[in-house]
């Protein structure tokens, strides 16, 4: 803090001491670390004596005694200050002179002159302004511009009819026009005063921002995105969306192009999450495209799906992830037109549970249909036909049925689900066709790792339908091969010599084949094969009692044995099997199914025995599977036995 120290005695005119008189020193302007108005006093003592340290500033001195106050002077204390006593600091004080007094009042007659032209100034200033704002407000030529829709519905400015107002937080403008009513169909204007005919953006996407849509789940988006909607039918043109937004209520998409796919509609009430779709009498449904679709609140069932797609007539709908997509047929009084939904694409990523149903309780009729639609799905869950119809003609492709899975067909006739992995490592898929389910086929593609592809019992098939079946693809792709087929009815013997080549020791019943435990009744001719490609199939048909027990021999390009080592033969059920080994995981079954994993082997030959207390059955058969044609074609020569006798 800058100071100078002032030292002395302080006398009266006369030579003599004011004892108790007091010097007051009172700072005009703030400095460095003094405030301004600060006072500091010395009251003289009896010898008149003074030490003190004044802070740099503007300094005022007031003399006080008995009888008199006296303003000695006003100075300024600063770097350039010699003075060390009171007294020659204040004799340094010079009194401004008559020019000097004569200066200071022209300065001061002008300040207030200036004074008053200013004031004069800003009155006019304001006359402008506000001469300008009511130009601004009755010239149809230009908007009056609002920052936000609060503002707008805040203002009590009247504008003239055609005005057009520009409400920058919505990027939208609209126009007065004659006449009286409530807010539009937009949301935009909350006024009840006038009517208004409004024009929003019209470039390709709109962002549903524009409508008032908060990204977050904290403010409810669901208003402001039905009002996108309903602007972007009117004018034709799409409404797009980025991140992630909360529905307090239901959304209807319906008739309006989406382009939601970087979006994330997060659900919280418990109704129907969102309507997506078109119109069954529109054959130029708009294409949408939607991201998540998520509920959080509520629980998706039948009666509240988080997606429920409505009247999608030749359409294209895609949606990376949802917990529950539901199409709906309705023919109830209470719409205008039959919503069926037919000749669509939907591309369902992810998708928890799909369900093709209709309203249960129509007052119409119950042809409520969902035909001929192609669905492509990558993981799923539930896919559920069911309703008042028998939907059909609708193709499913793909999807991951992983874990505790369900197909369950309640309705339907020529549906095909294909591509399809049955993923079970964790659960097991469950096929339902119910009674009245016709010509539905469900075609399995590939299952879980480590299992033999035509391994049915990975499956619970509840069959009542008429024509329905669990398939596997490589079924279609390479065909079935029979390599040995008899039966009791077909099979004769005459001496030693069956009519089928290979079959031995087989007693021929009335109605059925038997042969006591041990017994081989067939070895087949070599047959040829590679690693990995053919597969094999071994059946006892019409089983009453007993079991075959399979063992598969192999051989090298020049037909010589291979020696039995271990990962030679994988049977279903029993992997990592070798040559000369039997199927232990069959030994007393009725069925067998292998295929050979030893490189070096290129012909097999398979023996069927008898297992358990002997067998009793309707007949044995061999088949075989190739994916290579060629292969297929040799096993087919082979093969072919011609009977030895009539």
């Amino acid at each position: 803090m800058a100071f100078v120290n002032l030292s002395g005695i302080l006398t009266n005119s006369i030579g003599g001491i004011d004892v108790g008189a007091t010097l007051k020193m009172t700072h005009l302007s703030t400095t460095g670390d003094t405030l301004g108005s600060t006072i500091t006093k010395i009251i003289i003592p009896p010898n008149g004596a003074y030490d003190i340290d004044l802070n740099f500033g503007i300094v005022r001195f007031d003399y006080t005694t008995e009888f008199t106050q006296v303003f000695l002077a006003t100075t300024t204390i600063n770097g350039d200050t010699t003075a060390t006593t009171i007294t020659e600091l204040l004799n340094s004080v010079v009194e401004p002179t008559s020019p000097q007094l004569l200066l200071f009042q022209d300065i001061l007659a002008d300040a207030q002159t200036a004074e008053t032209n200013a004031a004069a100034s800003a009155v006019a200033a304001a006359a402008s302004e506000a001469n300008a704002a009511i130009t601004r407000i009755n010239d149809l030529t230009q908007p009056y511009i609002f920052a936000t829709v609060a503002d707008f519905k805040a203002s009590l400015l009247v504008f003239p009819d055609g005005k057009t107002i520009h409400l920058s937080d919505r990027d939208a403008d609209f126009t007065k026009i004659t006449g009286t009513g409530t807010a539009n169909t937009f949301g935009i204007i909350a006024s009840t005063s006038v009517n208004q005919s409004v024009s929003l953006p019209t470039d390709e996407p709109v962002d549903v921002i524009n409508f008032g849509a908060i990204t977050g789940i904290i403010d409810d988006s669901a208003p402001a995105i039905q009002a996108g909607v309903a602007h972007c039918i009117l004018n034709t043109v799409s409404l797009a969306a980025e991140g992630i937004f909360r529905l307090n209520s239901l959304v209807d998409f319906r008739g309006c192009r989406v382009k939601f796919s970087l979006a994330d509609l997060r659900i919280y009430h418990a109704g129907i999450g969102v309507i997506v779709g078109g119109f069954s009498n529109d054959p130029a449904n708009k294409s949408q495209d939607f991201g998540l679709v998520i509920r959080i609140v509520g629980s998706d069932a039948y009666s509240t799906p988080s997606v429920r797609c409505i009247g999608a007539r030749g359409q294209r709908i895609s949606m990376e992830f949802n917990t529950y997509f539901q199409c709906y047929a309705n023919t109830d009084s209470s719409v205008t037109l039959s919503e069926n939904i037919a000749y669509s694409d939907f591309d369902l990523q992810h998708c928890d549970t799909l369900e093709l149903t209709n309203n249960a309780a129509t007052d119409g009729t119950i042809v409520q249909w969902i035909n001929e639609n192609t669905f492509k799905i990558r993981a799923i869950t539930n896919l559920l036909v069911n309703g008042t119809y028998h939907h059909n003609n609708n193709t499913f492709t793909g999807g991951n049925f992983e874990g505790t899975a369900l197909i369950d067909m309640q309705k339907g006739r020529t549906n095909y689900v294909r591509d399809i992995r049955s993923e079970h490592n964790t659960g097991q898929l469950t096929i339902n066709f119910a009674i009245g389910v016709n010509d539905c086929i469900v075609i399995k593609s590939w299952v879980s790792s480590g299992h033999l592809y035509h391994s049915d019992v990975q499956e619970i098939v509840n069959n009542n339908g008429e024509m329905c079946a669990l398939q596997h693809e490589f079924d279609t792709l390479a065909p079935l091969i029979p390599i040995l087929g008899i039966h009791y009815q077909t099979l004769k013997k005459v001496g030693l010599d069956y009519n089928v080549l290979f079959v031995k020791d087989v007693s021929i019943g009335v109605a059925d084949l038997s042969a006591p435990i041990g017994t081989e009744i067939y070895r087949s001719q070599l047959i040829p094969v590679t690693a990995g490609n053919g597969f094999f199939e071994v059946d006892a048909i019409g089983v009453v009692i007993g079991g075959i027990r399979v063992q598969v021999k192999g051989f090298d390009t020049n037909r010589a044995v291979i020696t039995p080592a271990a990962n030679q033969v994988t049977y279903a059920g029993s992997p990592s099997r070798q040559f000369d080994e039997d199927d232990v995981g069959i030994n007393n079954s009725i069925s067998s199914s292998f295929f050979v994993i030893d490189g070096s082997c290129r012909y097999i030959e398979i023996s069927i025995s008898i297992a358990g207390a002997g067998i009793s059955c309707q007949g044995f058969y061999v088949g075989a599977r190739y994916a290579d044609i060629q292969q297929r074609k040799a096993a087919v020569a082979h093969t072919h036995v011609i009977n030895n006798f009539v």
